[in-house]
């Protein structure tokens, strides 16, 4: 199902950040030469340690991003942390028992100040696993993943996973992935009068949602700004602004 999420504020900075049972692509409408999509996450005590490949022990801290591109083409995949990262791309799964198997390419340093650059060709709709790791063993802190290329990109978290079976049944519980867009209004966007609003000095973005597995999801915004949300279902139109809407919200996040 494609979904359009109309966000409308004043101006500044935002991010929507979507929840939710599964893997979904959040991008601007915008028609970009180069689209960048975006993932940010964290290492933490708490995260899987394993012997990277090449490494010297087994208490590397790693996170594993599966990545989905829609387009076919060279991609550009950066990290950004104050962490010196360490990243694997690994073509459909990743395997801790051989940790060879599958490699596209690795890489430490190759954008400069501890961050490593991963340049691939990536084919539509095939899965590839994103290993987000680092050079010393035991370092914990935020990061994030930019994939750079031609088409939309999906970065998500690889499904968590605990299965426990009993005698007579077997539960399996998925943990939520977190997907985030950042953006701006500025004085150069868009205006609208806004679905119950009072004049037609608003601006807006409209930021297309493509989830890749049904379930319910929770679109939260945060900013510094009196946020306001719109959801509509497959487009939207300003001549007529309730059709398709499917929710809107002012403060529900607090």
């Amino acid at each position: 199902m494609l979904l359009t999420l109309l966000i409308v504020l004043i101006t500044s900075q935002l991010s929507t950040k979507v929840h939710g049972d599964g893997n979904q692509f959040v991008q601007s409408t915008t028609n970009l030469e180069q689209i960048n999509s975006t993932y940010s996450g964290s290492l933490q005590n708490t995260s899987t340690r394993f012997l990277r490949y090449g490494g010297s022990s087994n208490n590397y801290l790693y996170d594993a991003i599966e990545i989905i591109p829609f387009t076919s083409g060279n991609y550009t995949i950066t990290s950004s942390s104050n962490l010196d990262t360490y990243g694997y791309l690994y073509n459909n799964s990743f395997s801790l028992s051989d940790l060879s198997m599958g490699l596209l390419g690795q890489n430490d340093d190759g954008a400069g100040s501890y961050q490593f650059q991963i340049i691939a060709n990536l084919q539509a709709n095939v899965r590839y696993i994103l290993i987000v790791t680092t050079y010393s063993v035991n370092e914990v802190g935020n990061y994030s993943i930019t994939a750079s290329g031609p088409g939309r990109v999906s970065l998500a978290k690889s499904m968590i996973t605990t299965t426990t079976t009993t005698s007579t049944s077997t539960t399996t519980t998925l943990g939520v992935l977190n997907s985030t867009y950042s953006g701006s209004l500025q004085n150069t966007s868009t205006r609208f009068l806004r679905y119950g609003g009072s004049s037609n000095n608003y601006l807006y973005d409209a930021i297309e949602i493509i989830p890749l597995t049904s379930g319910n999801y929770t679109i939260t915004s945060s900013s510094n700004l009196d946020t306001y949300g719109y959801l509509y279902n497959n487009s939207f139109s300003l001549s007529d602004l309730s059709m398709g809407l499917l929710g809107q919200n002012d403060d529900g996040a607090g």
